[in-house]
Order: C-alpha cells, then structure tokens, then sequence
C-alpha cells in the first residue's frame, strides 16, 4: 500500500493512505498493482486500442439502428401533440364551467 505522509506520534508514526481510487475503480487499480513493469508499460496502447474498440462499435451501432433512432424520435414528438392537444381540449371543455361555478359561488 502507497503511504502519503505519517502523523507523528509520541514513538510511533501512523501511516495516513494515499487513497489510490474510488470503490468502482478498486478492481482496476488492484489489477494494475499485479502487473509487471514491462505490462504497465503497455496499459496506455492497451487501454487507446480499447476505447478506440468501442468508440467504433458504438458507432456501429449507431448507423445500424439510425431508423429505429429517427422512428422513436418521430413517435415522442407525435405523442407530445396528442398529449398538447387532449390537455387543450380538456381545459376548453372544463375550464369555462369552473368559472360559471366560480362566478355563481360568489
């Protein structure tokens, strides 16, 4: 374990911790910890090669399932004018009578 600094004591010194990742990280870096020099020095390509994997096959999918993307998109905004237009309809038919019973209550 990497040691950041100590607290003297009276005759002992205790060892405050360089936190070296958040919990999700943990298995990652205690993996790093387990490589050889020579590995370490491959984890950067390693790791470029590895986004670059996936940046592609998120691009893949997303050329693949352009029309399902457009569709859905399509289908929210047709849902959002027939909620708009039942919401306008039901204040026009509601609305009104609630101020005739307003203005009678008075």
């Amino acid at each position: 374990m990497e040691w950041e600094g100590a607290v003297s004591g009276s005759d002992m010194e205790v060892p405050i911790p360089l936190p070296l990742a958040s919990e999700s990280q943990q298995p990652y870096v205690s993996e790093l910890l387990s490589f050889t020099l020579d590995r370490l020095h491959k984890e950067p390509e390693l790791l470029r090669v590895d986004a670059e994997r996936i940046r592609r096959q998120m691009q893949e999918v997303a050329v693949g399932n352009y029309r399902s993307f457009i569709a859905a998109a399509d289908a929210l905004l047709a849902i959002r004018h027939e909620v708009s237009s039942i919401d306008n309809h039901l204040e026009s038919m509601y609305f009104p009578k609630w101020l005739q019973c307003w203005a009678s209550f008075r």
